[in-house]
């Protein structure tokens, strides 16, 4: 036997099952609409038996669009996850749900440390990185000085370039760590006087972050009669980088007898390139910033010309550079 309750607003049938079929949409005194897929509006919860709404069974979730059950009700297998710190997400480790701070990532900042010597030879010296808030990894490039130039020797031979300074690259974290050491490589200081033009300029000295990577010096250049496989300097390298480079060699001379000049060789780039230049054939002076490297490139030769001569330049000094990622 069926009982059919029947109204304006709509139609309950209980079937002998005991179970309520909806005949058509029925609305409630407080404004609840029931029809045969869904429920609207808020249900007060005394109508579920209970304040904490133990007398709600089943639900599906699907048209929910706001609210809040108790958390002891919901099934087991449902998973229930305690609010962490602000601005924290839910993670998974393949079984349990949990609350964690965000991944992060990305590139954030960076610090530049270059020797504090503001003209050649320049100098080397230490300096401090100190970790910005939020960065937990960082990427450093560590370059070493680069090596003087030679002199001209005489009307009849111009100097090599100093060779270029090398490089480490690193992938650091640094989690745990707030503040590094930082060392810059001083330039090597050109040969400068035709009296002992044989010598070599200085190498570059050695750059380095903490004891995590560093970067020999380029070598120093003689001048094109020396004994240092004909005034060739050999370029610096980088050591414990998961990248370690090696600087550029000097360039050849241009040696042009008939037209009265002998040009000096440019200087080895080091990573960041920069390396001193040489003059042309007929020079009115010697530059000695434009003749010097810079960051870690080597100087360029002394060049000997019919109107006027010059000596080579320092090398640049060491670079370190810092990427940080949070």
């Amino acid at each position: 036997m069926t009982v059919v309750i029947n109204g304006s607003t709509g139609g309950i049938s209980k079937s002998d099952g005991g179970n309520l079929v909806f005949e058509s949409n029925v609305t409630t005194s407080s404004g609840v609409t029931i029809d045969a897929t869904k429920l609207t509006g808020a249900v007060p919860a005394t109508s579920l038996n209970s304040a904490d709404g133990s007398g709600l069974t089943n639900i599906d979730a699907a048209n929910i669009a706001s609210g809040t059950l108790n958390g002891s009700r919901l099934p087991s297998n449902v998973p229930q996850v305690t609010p962490g710190s602000a601005n924290e997400v839910l993670t998974s480790d393949g079984t349990n749900w949990t609350s964690a701070a965000a991944a992060g990532g990305g590139f954030k900042s960076m610090q530049v440390f270059r020797v504090t010597d503001a003209t050649p030879p320049y100098a080397g010296n230490t300096a401090t990185w100190s970790k910005p808030a939020g960065i937990k990894t960082i990427k450093v490039y560590v370059t070493g000085g680069g090596g003087g130039a030679g002199s001209l020797l005489n009307s009849s031979f111009a100097g090599y370039g100093g060779a270029g300074g090398g490089t480490a690259i690193k992938v650091i974290d640094v989690t745990s760590i707030s503040s590094v050491t930082v060392t810059l490589g001083k330039g090597g200081d050109a040969v400068n006087s035709s009296t002992n033009a044989s010598d070599p300029g200085d190498t570059g000295g050695t750059s380095s972050f903490g004891s995590h990577c560093s970067a020999t010096g380029g070598e120093g250049a003689r001048d094109a009669t020396g004994s240092f496989a004909s005034g060739v300097a050999f370029p610096g390298t980088g050591v414990g980088g998961d990248l370690n480079l090696r600087g550029g060699p000097p360039l050849g001379q241009s040696n042009n007898s008939s037209a009265g000049y002998y040009r000096g060789s440019p200087g080895g780039s080091s990573f960041w390139g920069h390396s001193g230049q040489t003059t042309g054939s007929y020079p009115t002076g010697f530059d000695e910033i434009e003749d010097s490297g810079l960051d870690g490139a080597g100087g360029g030769g002394g060049q000997y010309g019919s109107h006027n001569g010059h000596s080579g330049g320092s090398g640049g000094g060491g670079i370190v550079v810092v990427e940080e990622y949070a």
